[in-house]
């Protein structure tokens, strides 16, 4: 009987849906598409960028491997996901921030936005917007030391950024329309209202200052998209893409500050469930 029962516990039953991607997989094919944007700052900044990306990947790995060792939880270094945090958490820094400034960002990246709240998958916000907002309020003049970085590394940033994304989408990782709904609802209201500030009235604003500045493609491509803070049905990723889009303009343009993007993404992280609640399928043969 016990044989039977060991048996037992090995079986699976129908019906059986199979996924091409591990997790594990899925968050490497994101490294994998962040690396053209370290690239970008490695070559206008040299060994600076290397040392920042550096030390945030490494100081999160550690730190992530030391919760696992002090919870007897399941070594997850391996799994991809700290890595992203950390090459996006360091993309969100100014080049040459202090190598302690990075260490603690992490800690609360990985400690406490994401591993408070019972890690991978659990997490109610992104760990590196977390981990950005924190520094933000304690350095904010370091954090804001962005007015030296060349237009040209923005504009080729920016494309590596929409190149690495663009794999993730034929590799079938990521849905464009988030992320289309969000730079196009940026775009849009940017050109309206984005002159009004400096008297030249309606339809005068420049779309592309968006674009290029505070982060904002790397926000719709690779924070927005988090599949653990963001909705999974298209119709609720359309919806929150676009109310993305408003709160980061107003943002931008009432408060007059370039991170804008992080705020909103936080902000409407919160809304996720409510988003899912209202745009989920009614399940065949139930009332809705």
């Amino acid at each position: 009987m016990a044989k039977t029962a060991d048996k037992l516990k090995n079986i699976v039953f129908s019906p059986h849906i199979h996924g091409h991607f591990s997790i594990e997989n899925m968050m490497w094919n994101v490294v994998i598409a962040l690396i053209p944007a370290g690239i970008a700052s490695f070559y206008f900044f040299g060994t600076n960028a290397f040392l920042t990306i550096g030390i945030s990947v490494g100081s999160g790995l550690i730190i992530e491997l030391l919760i696992n060792l002090f919870t007897r939880s399941r070594i997850t270094v391996l799994d991809g996901s700290v890595v992203i945090t950390s090459l996006i958490l360091a993309y969100n820094l100014p080049v040459g921030t202090p190598w302690h400034i990075i260490v603690i960002g992490n800690f609360f990246a990985v400690a406490i936005a994401k591993w408070a709240f019972g890690g991978l998958g659990y997490n109610f916000m992104n760990p590196a917007l977390g981990g950005k907002i924190f520094l933000l309020a304690i350095w904010p003049a370091v954090l804001g030391q962005t007015g030296n970085i060349p237009l040209r590394f923005l504009e080729i940033q920016t494309l590596a950024f929409l190149l690495g994304f663009i794999y993730l989408i034929i590799k079938k990782i990521m849905s464009p329309w988030l992320t289309l709904a969000y730079l196009g609802t940026a775009v849009l209201l940017a050109w309206i209202f984005g002159g009004v500030e400096a008297y030249l009235g309606f339809f005068a604003g420049n779309p592309l200052d968006f674009i290029f500045t505070g982060g904002m493609v790397l926000g719709a491509c690779f924070m927005a998209t988090d599949p653990v803070t963001s909705p999974l049905t298209q119709k609720g990723k359309i919806i929150y893409g676009a109310l993305l889009g408003i709160l980061t303009v107003t943002i931008r343009l009432t408060g007059n500050y370039q991170e804008g993007m992080v705020y909103a993404i936080v902000f409407m992280n919160l809304l996720v469930p409510f988003i899912e609640k209202v745009t989920k399928k009614r399940i065949f043969g139930y009332p809705s």
